[in-house]
């Protein structure tokens, strides 16, 4: 057993005879990782009757000091939960730090039916967000529309043993989904600015895409591996949450493997979409994602 392992012994333990409230907090890293993570703490919390709060401090990519000292904040309308059966408002609070496991299903539902659960409880986005995204859905998707996702800047430097999806392999399938929906869009998704330019010289008045910050010379745009482009943590949350959940109104998507899509497939289980990792390196890192709803028993 490793010492994640026997974390989790020792808290269900403890949770059987103290009330306990697991502090979740911030690993560090992109959004999504970031977010996927404070799932697995949260189900954590639900399997040994522990209560939670999510907290992500200084250390999240995403914190501004003027926007309050929770970022999780920023973007979710909810960071206190109460999922024991009360037994004492008095509890012992401890500080919890998940791995990066597959998240563990709810009984009958595939992992990202279970995700859409957990997401609808503990992730109900700021209403904000859910407004500009409703508002760009309304105003730029035809009743039609392709999602692309591409991730660049810090995946193309092959960080996490990344491989990039060559451009025009995204385009093939773009031309393709369009040959078949010949009066539909495409709305795109990326961290690199020149991938727009590229994009919008081919499909012009097809293309859909938010403004957003993005990097315009390869630089990480959130900063997970280098110094990251300037800008306003808060900003960047909230572009990247909000471009995922367009994409999960999308009628098909393109992708590689990113924690961005794999939000966005779990807001959405119905969506169907093309892995481009297959393609290039026949590695499926997500397979989960391959089960939309219930399982057999």
């Amino acid at each position: 057993m490793n010492i994640y392992g026997l974390q989790n012994s020792a808290f269900s333990l403890f949770a059987r005879v103290v009330p306990l409230r697991l502090r979740i907090p911030s690993r560090g890293c992109g959004f999504f990782g970031d977010l996927f993570m404070t799932l697995n703490g949260l189900r954590f919390a639900e399997l040994c009757g522990a209560d939670a709060s999510v907290v992500w401090g200084q250390n999240s990519l995403y914190f501004d000091a003027n926007s309050g000292q929770n970022a999780y904040r920023y973007f979710f309308e909810q960071a206190e939960f109460d999922i024991r059966t009360p037994r004492s408002r008095l509890s012992l609070d401890m500080k919890y730090r998940p791995t990066a496991d597959t998240f563990r299903r709810y009984d009958g539902l595939s992992v990202r039916a279970s995700l859409r659960r957990a997401l609808a409880k503990y992730c109900v986005v700021r209403k904000e967000i859910a407004d500009a995204v409703e508002t760009f859905v309304r105003d730029e998707f035809s009743n039609l529309t392709l999602g692309v996702h591409i991730r660049m800047t810090d995946a193309a430097t092959g960080a996490e043993n990344r491989k990039v999806a060559a451009i025009d392999l995204y385009k093939y399938h773009a031309d393709k989904w369009i040959n078949r929906n010949p009066d539909g869009r495409v709305f795109l998704a990326t961290d690199d600015e020149r991938i727009v330019e590229e994009f919008g010289n081919r499909y012009r008045e097809r293309l859909v895409v938010r403004k957003s910050l993005r990097s315009t010379d390869g630089t990480s745009l959130h900063g997970h591996y280098d110094i990251g482009v300037a800008g306003s943590g808060l900003i960047k949350g909230q572009d990247v949450l909000t471009e995922a959940l367009i994409l999960s109104r999308c009628n098909y998507l393109v992708r590689s493997h990113s924690r961005v899509t794999c939000y966005t497939l779990c807001v959405n289980p119905a969506l169907e979409f093309t892995d481009l990792s297959l393609e290039i390196d026949g590695v499926d890192r997500t397979p989960w994602l391959r089960g939309n709803g219930f399982i057999e028993r």
